[in-house]
């Protein structure tokens, strides 16, 4: 859910993101990073993306991320659930600017118990269809089509398999599917695009408290350190999720010395934490997917 509004760090007060734009060209405001959750119960981190890119290289102004776990009591947390569960049921992430564009496939970011599962491989809800957009003739104007649509899950597997597709990304437009994946390589972290790709690597799960802890092999770059990136699978997730590959009985399984090859689909990318730590934030298990060699 994107925010209206965030505790700016520098300021000491709650902005907006167009706010946080013209102060950011002041100086007075240090880093995207630098914001939280404007509820005063609650301190989740919040990331203003695209504040750091130049308005020519801009597909979308800077707007609020959420990448952080919420306070129990957060008022804006509990707006934001329901939210939520609004686009479950309205097709997931996609707006209605988001018009239908031919041969291309879309993310399908639904829950696995909001899903059923197609012979291509590909997810659709029972209320997937939604306007195109674009009319064919006079009597198709009030149709509705299906859009195809994939799993992060079924998108590793055509990447892996070197399929041709392209994949329409939010409020962005179309990319082949090879630009859509990003191996961790000791690229830095300036250079990732505020928008949806999937981030993968060779990586080690452990067990940790209230979760698992997955850590890539390889190191980005923050500026002058080179630090490994890892994200968080927390407890409360996972008992909420129907996925078998991600129940607790297989993720224990995982926790030895192996590398896996882990893949995490982010809008925002790693968020430095305290110069020692470069976390993504997991949206929920459909946003992420692993294979073992």
């Amino acid at each position: 859910m994107k925010l209206e509004k965030a505790y700016s760090e520098d300021l000491k007060k709650a902005i907006t993101a167009e706010d946080a734009d013209y102060n950011f060209l002041l100086g007075k405001i240090s880093s995207k990073y630098a914001f939280t959750c404007p509820d005063e119960n609650c301190n989740a981190a919040v990331t203003c993306a695209n504040l750091d890119k130049k308005k020519s290289q801009r597909k979308i102004p800077p707007y609020y991320k959420v990448v952080g776990e919420h306070d129990i009591n957060c008022l804006i947390n509990q707006a934001i659930i329901e939210k939520n569960k609004q686009k479950i049921e309205q097709n997931d992430i996609y707006s209605e600017n988001d018009t239908y564009i031919d041969n291309a496939v879309r993310l399908n970011l639904r829950p696995v118990n909001h899903q059923r599962t197609t012979t291509d491989n590909s997810t659709i809800s029972k209320d997937d269809t939604i306007k195109t957009g674009h009319k064919a003739n006079s009597n198709q104007s009030n149709k509705r089509k299906v859009l195809p649509s994939k799993t992060v899950s079924s998108l590793v597997s055509a990447f892996l398999n070197k399929e041709k597709l392209i994949v329409q990304i939010p409020e962005v437009g179309i990319l082949p599917i090879e630009d859509l994946f990003i191996e961790i390589n000791g690229q830095d972290i300036s250079n990732f695009n505020d928008e949806f790709r999937v981030y993968y690597g060779l990586a080690w799960i452990n067990k940790v408290d209230k979760g698992f802890s997955v850590k890539f092999a390889n190191k980005l770059k923050n500026g002058n350190l080179q630090i490994r990136p890892s994200f968080f699978i927390a407890l409360s997730v996972i008992e909420n999720s129907a996925y078998a590959k991600f129940n607790l009985e297989t993720l224990n399984k995982l926790c030895n010395k192996s590398l896996k090859q882990v893949f995490i689909l982010s809008e925002t990318g790693p968020r430095p934490k305290e110069n020692e730590y470069l976390n993504f934030w997991l949206e929920g298990l459909e946003y992420m997917d692993y294979r073992i060699k």
